[in-house]
């Protein structure tokens, strides 16, 4: 394979189905990079979320939860 007229490529083409061919020395550095990384990663965190009462929601969307025993899951007296 030519580009400008210089050689980009120059191996055999393999025709066969359900393969995977790999150069060893690419394997070989993907390798090294991704054992280097590892030690680079951080441990996950859970993120902090504030907790709300629900109650603030009731007000912020109009709900009227007046009559209502909250200590009773939300039940009408």
């Amino acid at each position: 394979m030519f580009c400008d007229g210089r050689s980009v490529a120059d191996h055999q083409r393999v025709w066969a189905r359900h393969q995977s061919l790999h150069n060893p020395d690419h394997v070989a550095a993907a390798r090294a990079l991704r054992t280097a990384r590892m030690g680079v990663l951080r441990p996950v965190r859970e993120p902090e979320v504030e907790l709300r009462c629900l109650a603030d929601y009731d007000t912020a969307l109009g709900i009227d939860t007046e009559g209502v025993d909250r200590a009773e899951g939300g039940v009408a007296l």
